[in-house]
């Protein structure tokens, strides 16, 4: 139903850094340089060997984390209704052993584990925080845990202890203010006190250094004589992560070493190339300058990632069994991660990610090379691809999977990215672009053709103005688009020719619109209680929630018009697809990877869209709620059930958006931008329309 004035008309409608860190006498470093005077950092597979093993826990379960080597972890576990206790456990067997709990009313704050199996935790009493009762020494002998305990009070003198640090052969326990270094029997070996206006200082000890650190400042001490022997500051202030060994620092995909001798900041790898997401990470620590291990957590819970970038493991790795793949992709990081669990999970393919390619040169350099596996970026590539004959089908794959039901997945799939009766690839996501309007405008809907939609703009020839459109003429242009993005497929008739007497109607009545310039853009307008219509990219009930509270007014999907009214509606677009190249050596084994990536579990962190329809399911019901809400003094109007089947059903009646389509409404919009200036007659531009598009359709074939 519309609303205007008080009329009610009735009207039918249709459910979309480099990190420049300036150190005196620094060099900066860029990640993938590829100068050999600072490492051997190069940009090329097989540089890392990473081991990913589960440790079967979920990070809600984790309180801190404070140690870990490949076999043991040690950390702090929540418990229900009584304080956490400090837990160490077996990675391959999965055991835990309990080394410290609440009995003594003591509440641990920091912990550390050396090689050897050394344990050392710091308590406090829950009744007097800043009084440090003991430190706890653990020695691990097969599964047996002895325990001393050692009084901090009259070393501290009610100070809060905040950070413990176990070598191989003493201890170092820091406070705000001082540092004791003691032996394993808990006897004072030295005392140091220092000044300092940093509100957190923290810790590495590095051989025979003491490195402290703030966000901007590292000073570093001799450890035996506590001697100052030199300090620098940062000059921007950054994220640091201290290692067992060293001090690092992220900046943009790597991370980077501090070291205080000649060469300061040694750029060690790319997160996208070891496959860790940076954001992940819930602790890290090193071996050596080539060995580091990291705690990241997972939809399935923590894994715990063993990575290895020295020389002599890349070299043990070339005479690697297993048969070589090769994966090209625009976006390595959005796969670095699949493939280093495929080649951890396989013994008989390894695959090899080659370095990103340019969009505009994919197809020719996939052509050129052998490679087995390529990216597919949309439906545009996918169709260009098959065309030229560069992907290999996997039909056959597909019906003889044993991990692949093809019913996962939404049964329309297979429909828009068949091309002669075969399919090449299965997208793991997808995105919807539709038209919509304010629910107070747009009531009953169901689907509209183009009549109804020139007859809509009629009464409303403002609904698509707005500021980033001030002349006439491209506002004209912009109705016409929004018009055709439904349209296109049916103006083309059955003998692949452009229906000229449709198009001609449409050209006419949007040029005969009562159209003004508006100086609002459509958030404004929309908050203004324009009625507008709003072509956007709302993929699902998350982004609709977000979408509604910018613009205060609860929307509806309401599909691109078309000629027939049956075909109304948004347009879908596949992506993040694997197919496997037509010039593969083996294309069972590119198969292998395949199915492996399609069975992956799909981030419910992500703010994309998946096709397989449980997680789909899962993906949209996360953010229902049934009461408006108002959060940081925003209005998030409720995401019901029933808005959910509207944009579920809007992604059912949406149409696959094709590179002709594309291609067909680029010549319509370049010719028609004439007419719509006056600077060429109606039956003038439809000639050349005519033209155009039919060679284009008869080249298309």
């Amino acid at each position: 139903m519309l609303k205007r004035n008080g009329l009610k008309t009735i009207f039918i409608a249709l459910n979309i850094a480099v990190l420049s860190i300036s150190v005196s006498g620094c060099k900066t470093k860029t990640p993938g340089q590829t100068a050999s005077s600072y490492g051997s950092y190069i940009y090329e597979q097989k540089k890392y060997s990473s081991v990913t093993t589960s440790l079967n826990m979920r990070d809600s379960d984790l309180s801190a984390f404070f140690s870990a080597n490949p076999e043991k972890c040690i950390y702090l576990k929540n418990r229900e209704n009584a304080a956490p206790e400090l837990v160490s456990k077996d990675i391959k067997t999965r055991q835990e052993t309990v080394l410290a709990d609440s009995s003594e009313d003591l509440h641990i704050i920091s912990a550390d584990m050396n090689d050897t199996g050394l344990i050392a935790s710091i308590t406090y009493s829950y009744d007097d925080p800043g009084c440090e009762k003991a430190l706890f020494l653990h020695v691990s002998n097969d599964e047996f845990y002895t325990k001393t305990t050692i009084d901090l009070t009259d070393h501290f003198d009610g100070e809060q202890v905040s950070t413990v640090k176990i070598t191989e052969k003493d201890i170092f326990v820091f406070s705000d203010k001082k540092f004791l270094k003691m032996d394993f029997s808990g006897n004072l070996l030295g005392r140091y006190i220092y000044k300092s206006d940093e509100d957190r200082l923290r810790y590495v000890v590095k051989g025979d250094d003491i490195i402290m650190y703030s966000e901007n400042r590292i000073k570093i001490i001799d450890r035996d004589s506590f001697a100052e022997k030199s300090s620098f500051s940062i000059s921007e202030k950054r994220i640091w992560a201290g290692g067992e060994k060293n001090l690092y620092y992220y900046t943009g995909d790597g991370l980077v070493m501090v070291d205080p001798g000649p060469d300061p900041d040694r750029f060690v790898f790319s997160f996208s190339d070891t496959g860790i997401d940076r954001s992940s990470v819930v602790y890290f620590r090193d071996y050596d300058a080539d060995r580091f291990l990291f705690i990241i957590t997972t939809d399935e819970g923590l894994e715990l990632v063993n990575v290895s970038t020295d020389k002599e493991a890349q070299n043990q790795t070339a005479d690697d069994p297993r048969i070589d793949l090769t994966l090209i992709c625009v976006n390595r990081s959005m796969f670095q991660g699949t493939v280093n669990k495929f080649n951890n999970t396989y013994s008989d393919y390894n695959v090899n990610i080659l370095p990103e390619i340019k969009l505009e040169r994919y197809a020719i350099e996939s052509l050129d090379q052998n490679y087995d596996l390529l990216e597919i970026p949309g439906m545009s590539f996918y169709e260009d691809m098959i065309r030229s004959g560069y992907l290999h089908e996997i039909d056959e794959y597909l019906d003889n999977s044993t991990t692949i039901n093809k019913s996962d997945f939404f049964s329309r799939i297979y429909e828009d990215l068949s091309v002669n009766g075969n399919i090449y690839a299965i997208p793991r996501q997808m995105y919807l672009t539709d038209l919509w309007g304010p629910e107070d405008v747009f009531v009953d809907l169901q689907n509209w053709d183009i009549h109804e939609f020139l007859k809509f703009m009629k009464m409303y020839p403002d609904a698509l103005s707005e500021s980033n459109y001030p002349d006439i003429a491209d506002i004209k242009s912009r109705i016409l688009y929004v018009a055709l993005l439904g349209t296109v497929d049916d103006l083309i008739v059955s003998d692949k020719t452009i229906d000229t007497e449709s198009l001609a109607f449409i050209l006419e009545e949007i040029n005969c619109l009562d159209i003004k310039e508006n100086s609002m853009n459509m958030e404004e307008r929309l908050r203004n209680g324009d009625v507008v219509l709003l072509k956007s990219d709302i993929h699902s009930a998350d982004e609709l929630a977000d979408e509604q509270s910018k613009y205060e007014r609860k929307l509806v999907p309401l599909g691109f018009p078309s000629l027939k009214k049956e075909n109304s509606g948004g347009l879908i677009e596949y992506f993040n697809m694997i197919g496997i190249s037509s010039g593969s050596n083996d294309p069972i084994g590119a198969w292998s990877f395949l199915e492996f990536y399609l069975n992956q579990n799909f981030s419910q962190k992500s703010k994309d869209v998946p096709t397989r329809i449980g997680d789909y399911n899962i993906r949209m019901s996360r953010s229902t709620f049934d009461e408006e809400i108002i959060l940081n003094g925003i209005r998030y109007y409720p995401v019901s059930q029933s808005e959910i089947d509207k944009i579920t059903k809007a992604y059912e009646n949406a149409k696959k958006y094709t590179a002709l389509n594309r291609n067909i409404i680029a010549v319509i919009d370049e010719e028609t931008a004439y007419y719509f200036r006056n600077e060429k007659e109606l039956d003038e531009t439809i000639e050349i329309i005519e033209s155009r598009v039919n060679t284009m359709l008869n080249e298309s074939q």
